[in-house]
């Protein structure tokens, strides 16, 4: 992967869907168009937060940044680019969970913009809420991946 050390990226806003960061308990698919809470597994801390977290920890090792400016920042802030997701679906049905999100890059010195949309799966091996959160990080680190070399692409440093 490229070496961006001396970049500033900007990352965020990510934005993720109300059903499930709205509640601490795991959401999880039951059918076409059905979701269901698994009352007893519950996240560890606020999903936004988390996730915004692993994406910037990744982004960091894959890119060797040192330098990530998590979002919300001060209009004074300067940075080189900028990072935006939205999250439309982060779930799990008994065979696998999935990831299916858009998201933007924008080289603010190019004043270019690239836009991609993600769909990921990941099989489990079990419906239980272990596994459906080892493969929601799975799914969190396959989407970096998509977007570090975006990233690279942008920076012409591939």
């Amino acid at each position: 992967m490229a070496d961006l050390n001396g970049v500033k990226l900007a990352l965020g806003p990510i934005a993720l869907p109300d059903y499930i960061t709205s509640r601490p308990q795991i959401v999880v698919a039951d059918g076409a168009n059905k979701l269901k809470l698994m009352e007893n597994a519950r996240w560890a801390e606020p999903l936004d937060i988390n996730v915004s977290l692993v994406l910037a920890d990744n982004l960091a090792y894959l890119l060797k940044l040192k330098d990530i400016i998590p979002y919300p920042w001060r209009a004074s802030t300067t940075y080189d680019l900028r990072l935006e997701m939205t999250v439309f679906t982060l779930s799990a049905d008994h065979d696998k969970a999935y990831l299916r999100a858009l998201y933007r890059i924008t080289n603010v010195k190019a004043a270019a913009t690239f836009e991609d949309e993600i769909n990921l799966t990941e099989p489990l091996t079990d419906f239980s809420a272990a596994e459906i959160v080892a493969a929601q990080n799975r799914l969190l680190d396959q989407a970096s991946v998509v977007m570090a070399t975006g990233i690279a692409h942008m920076t012409n440093k591939r």
